[in-house]
Parts: structure tokens; C-alpha cells; sequence
């Protein structure tokens, strides 16, 4: 039923304290993963050994991204405790977004080893774009493309880091 003073027409916007704790689930459930993970490659990074002459090694990369998945599953609690989603069916917010989000890291974590990271982080940084609202096609994809470009020749060539290499990865320079 619409409310007064709402438009005929217009999506029933639910406030943050209007809705109940279980359409959050999914978001904060995905929030507590990356603490989870965090925590867990903060535990594992101390292991590795420290770098020569005061220089960083190889743990300070593990542990800027455990801090990293720390302050992004802070912002993502704030951010979903703080927004009003337009009200599906029955009241209920799908959370399509996340659970997107969330496969396309895993089929990229599948798929990585056998079309190397070219591809993956392409296609990858293009579903994002287009799961942030990307306004044209192309932008996402040019963007993808150029970013992992740029990341591949970074890591491969300057930091001499082995990055899963395809068939196209050789040819770009990896």
C-alpha cells in the first residue's frame, strides 16, 4: 500500500532502522568473511622472512592487505547500516549485489590458473564496473583492460613477482 505522500509509481524506499536485521545478513556475513580472512593472513604473514637493509619484504604485501580487508569490511558494515534499499517483494531487499560480487571473486579465483591474469582481472574489474553502475559498456571493459595491463607489466617486469600467466599474458608482456 502506498504511503501519502509517495508517488504513484514509486519504489517504497525502507529506512536503515525500518528494516530488519536479517536482509543485512548477507552483507555483514560477507563483511565478518573479510575480517576472518584478514585476521587469518595477519596470522600467516609474520612467517615469511623480513627483507635485507631495512627494505620491505615479502610479508609487508600480505599484511597492507589484511589491514586493507580490515578497513573495506569496516566501510562495508557503516555503509549497509547507514543505507535505505528500495523494498522487493514482501518487504524483502535481495542482496544481488554482494552475492555477485562475491561470485565473480570466486570464479575468478578459479579461473586464474587456467587463462592466467590478463583475462581474469579483466573480466573481473568489468563485472565490478558494471556492479558500480558503470553508465556505458565499454568504460568497464577499457578500464579492466588497461588497469590489468598496467598491473600485469608492474608486477611482472619492475617487482619481478610471477603472476599465473595465459596465452595472452606472453604476449602483453608478462
Amino acid at each position: 500500500m502506498a504511503r501519502p505522500d509517495e508517488l504513484p509509481g514509486e519504489a517504497s524506499v525502507t529506512a536503515a532502522d525500518d528494516q530488519p536485521a536479517g536482509q543485512r545478513v548477507p552483507v555483514l556475513v560477507v563483511a565478518g568473511i573479510l575480517l576472518l580472512a584478514a585476521v587469518l593472513i595477519g596470522l600467516e604473514a609474520p612467517g615469511y622472512r623480513d627483507g635485507a637493509g631495512g627494505e620491505p619484504g615479502p610479508a609487508a604485501v600480505p599484511l597492507l592487505i589484511a589491514v586493507l580487508m580490515v578497513v573495506v569490511a569496516v566501510l562495508l558494515v557503516i555503509t549497509e547500516l547507514r543505507t535505505a534499499r528500495p523494498a522487493g517483494p514482501g518487504g524483502w531487499v535481495p542482496p544481488t549485489p554482494v552475492l555477485l560480487t562475491v561470485g565473480a571473486l570466486l570464479a575468478a579465483y578459479v579461473l586464474l590458473p587456467l587463462l592466467g591474469f590478463f583475462l581474469v582481472f579483466t573480466g573481473l574489474l568489468t563485472v565490478l564496473g558494471f556492479l558500480g553502475g558503470a553508465r556505458t559498456w565499454w568504460s568497464p571493459v577499457v578500464v579492466g583492460a588497461v588497469s590489468s595491463w598496467l598491473a600485469l607489466l608492474l608486477f611482472s617486469r619492475v617487482f619481478a613477482v610471477p603472476l599465473p600467466v595465459g596465452p595472452i599474458d606472453l604476449l602483453l608482456g608478462g
